[in-house]
């Protein structure tokens, strides 16, 4: 078991770059691109990370101390930096993760961003995933 436990949570929007793209659809036109998505839920694929928020916890003597808790969003950082300091972060405590909802939505798109934003989702967290494929 990990000493350390890292609970977080990522805050998302839709990429309407993305379904503008995909969809053939001027960047600019922003109406278009919602009308396009709908009401629905939009598919992984299609989500904006725009905050991360964690605690990082540590067992010692038996109890837990909490070490650090923090939220950083787009208007501190770049998607790209987000992914990538909170990768190095996973891949540096190798905690425990805790998450509502994480397998079937955090990770998966913490994944699909990393790749688009070409930046690595780390050796530790892929093998915390399970494929991207359904």
């Amino acid at each position: 078991m990990s000493k350390h436990v890292l609970v977080w949570d990522l805050e998302t929007v839709p990429d309407l770059a993305a379904v503008s793209r995909i969809h053939g659809i001027d960047e600019r036109n922003e109406e278009a691109c919602r009308t396009v998505l709908g009401e629905k839920f939009p598919k992984l694929v299609l989500h904006q990370i725009i905050s991360i928020g964690a605690l990082v916890a540590e067992r010692e003597a038996g109890f837990w101390h909490v070490r650090s808790l923090r939220a950083v969003h787009a208007a501190e950082r770049t998607e790209r930096q987000m992914i990538s300091s909170f990768v190095e972060q996973i891949e540096q405590l190798q905690p425990q993760l805790v998450s509502f909802n994480g397998a079937s939505f955090d990770l998966p798109v913490l994944r699909y961003r990393a790749c688009q934003q070409h930046c690595s989702a780390g050796p530790r967290v892929p093998a915390l995933l399970p494929p991207l494929h359904r």
